[in-house]
């Protein structure tokens, strides 16, 4: 296909050269866009009057291929998601959010494997009616809400879906929050972590830890390696937005 070639000539002689220090392992420019093109086909959606195709993927490959792709990551990046998009263009598919292509490492690959996840994922609503103050603080495209009269007990953290719903979550004694599906909490959002943080009770309070994520952790809009939670703090995880609360006496939060 032409815009394979063309994403062969762009970033091949690289790729080439990073995959003959791996173990005489060999992964081309023209694998990654294959294996985009398939997981697309595989995972398409017909609608009554469009078929959508996911927007978000994440490519995983062995920890030294991914390293070495670190350094020209967002010119890759930006050749795949010209493949996806002609592809799109020329079969009339449709894309239900914006397009993310996340490329990530996995100790479990061998240099020449290539593992591929996707998502269909909405992009946030935006607006500032209903949004907590500390959405606003460097987050400006999530949205949370606090529970009115909450009459739980024990500690939880609040989701806020990009469909304006609320999700709790209790907390146990560790409490994992990423992207990946072995997750505690799983978050649909192309800018978390596979694991991104996680959560440990000591006795009566929580600790919040950043697993060397990405794009870091933020509690009240301070980015965080490790620190104790106190009641209403606000986590932020890639476009993610948690509230913690502990104990049933939850303030209600205006909604003016």
């Amino acid at each position: 296909m032409k815009f394979l070639r063309k994403l062969e000539g762009a970033v091949g002689q690289f790729i080439e050269g990073l995959s003959r220090r791996s173990h005489g392992q060999h992964i081309q420019p023209v694998d990654l866009g294959r294996s985009l093109l398939r997981a697309m086909d595989e995972n398409r959606r017909v609608s009554i009057s469009k078929t959508y195709v996911p927007n978000v993927y994440t490519i995983l490959l062995h920890p030294n291929i991914a390293a070495d792709v670190k350094c020209m990551e967002q010119t890759l990046i930006e050749e795949l998601k010209g493949v996806l998009v002609q592809k799109a263009e020329k079969e009339s598919l449709s894309f239900i959010g914006s397009l993310h292509i996340v490329l990530e490492s996995d100790d479990q690959l061998t240099p020449s494997e290539i593992h591929m996840e996707t998502q269909f994922l909405e992009d946030p609503e935006l607006g500032t009616a209903d949004r907590h103050p500390m959405a606003d603080a460097n987050h400006g495209q999530t949205r949370i809400f606090t529970v009115l009269e909450t009459k739980h007990s024990g500690a939880r953290l609040l989701y806020s879906q990009s469909n304006g719903s609320i999700r709790e979550f209790a907390l146990g004694t560790k409490t994992s929050l990423g992207r990946g599906p072995r997750c505690t909490i799983q978050l649909p959002d192309p800018k978390a972590s596979r694991l991104h943080a996680e959560i440990i009770r000591h006795g009566h309070s929580y600790h919040i830890i950043d697993r060397q994520s990405t794009n870091g952790t933020y509690v009240n809009g301070q980015p965080i390696q490790e620190t104790k939670l106190s009641l209403h703090d606000i986590i932020h995880i890639g476009n993610s937005v948690l509230e913690f609360q502990e104990a049933a006496s939850a303030e209600a939060v205006s909604k003016e």
